[in-house]
């Protein structure tokens, strides 16, 4: 691949994860609950439940974070609108 591409992509996901705070929380949760579902088909339903309490752990943390995240960018852009000299 491109130096230049790669260069690119990874420029893309550091914004995307500096816009979103709570995305790499939220990707936790997908992949414990996803390890949890594991477990229980293996019969480790014990297992499984330390590891979905802990993924909704990162899920809460997560969705505060983007509440954060949004509410921050809210006033951000408000605060760019009020400030420009068109109409």
């Amino acid at each position: 691949m491109n130096l230049k591409l790669l260069v690119r992509i990874r420029w893309a996901w550091i914004s995307y994860l500096r816009a979103n705070l709570g995305a790499p929380f939220i990707i936790v949760f997908i992949f414990l609950m996803t390890r949890a579902a594991t477990h229980v088909m293996y019969g480790l339903v014990k297992t499984a439940n330390e590891i979905a309490i802990y993924a909704y752990y990162a899920l809460v943390i997560g969705i505060i974070l983007q509440l954060v995240s949004c509410s921050i960018h809210t006033s951000s852009d408000k605060g760019n609108k009020n400030s420009g000299s068109g109409p």
